[in-house]
């Protein structure tokens, strides 16, 4: 990512593992983790909204990080709009085809392809034909973990942007499969009940690792005037109210949680 170290970083579903580098977080869901690997992080500044309607004035960032979001919009058009409206530049990351078919998150509603610097949304419509299996082996076999790593620009389709994002939304899917949305998961815990200790193992070495890219990582801390930067995401009013960890639009009185 090129970040520079004076440029103001918003992180969109930053979830339980924000990059060291932003500054604000948004996360759609802070409870409940059905969707994610573990509990909400807010260690920095952190609005809950939604990537289509996100509460902020037009160019409030210099960069937005947005992984493993765009794959599960309703409205892709709107979510890229959002994008680009309140942010300079910035990098999405999603699942490729090759990643969908091999781990197969059921609840992803669309498949991110890159064509001549488009970024292509195709319905994805299928199951997970092999119950959760891989994300098993993910967390318990050190064997497969390597060959993730050393192969992961084969499962994830990246863009770092500029300006504006080409991008096209397309009708016609790659298969017609009924979704079976909770089988996959239940496989899975099966699975790690039997596998529990190498994957705490794995767990821990990941944790440890994290917190010394972020010890190296984390520039030193910009002061955000974060407060001055929203807007109601429902009427693009700026005359807000901000009590008790929520902001409320005095117009409308469409209101969000806030954590500074």
């Amino acid at each position: 990512m090129n970040i520079k170290p004076s440029d103001v970083v918003l992180e969109i579903g930053s979830g339980d593992n924000p990059h060291p580098r932003s500054n604000v977080l948004v996360d759609k869901y802070i409870e409940g983790n059905l969707e994610r690997d573990g509990n909400i992080t807010i260690n920095r500044p952190l609005i809950v909204a939604d990537l289509q309607n996100l509460p902020f004035k037009d160019k409030s960032f210099d960069y937005v990080i947005c992984r493993h979001v765009v794959e599960h919009l309703d409205d892709p058009e709107k979510g890229i709009k959002e994008l680009t409206r309140v942010a300079k530049r910035g990098y999405i990351e999603s699942p490729s085809l090759a990643g969908e078919i091999m781990f197969g998150w059921s609840f992803h509603r669309w498949v991110l392809s890159i064509e001549n610097n488009k970024l292509i949304f195709t319905p994805k419509n299928w199951s997970n034909p092999l119950g959760g299996v891989f994300h098993d082996l993910l967390k318990t076999n050190l064997f497969f973990k390597l060959f993730y790593k050393i192969h992961r620009t084969l499962f994830y389709t990246k863009l770092e942007w500029h300006d504006q994002i080409l991008f096209e939304i397309r009708k016609t899917s790659f298969a017609d499969v009924k979704e079976e949305i909770y089988s996959s998961y239940k496989k899975r815990q099966k699975y790690e009940e039997n596998h529990k200790s190498i994957s705490n193992i794995i767990k821990a070495k990941e944790k440890t690792k994290r917190l010394a890219i972020q010890t190296t990582t984390l520039k030193k801390e910009l002061k955000i005037p974060l407060r001055e930067l929203l807007i109601c995401p429902a009427c693009q009013n700026n005359n807000m109210i901000i009590a008790e960890n929520t902001c409320t639009c005095k117009k409308c009185q469409t209101a969000f949680r806030i954590y500074e």
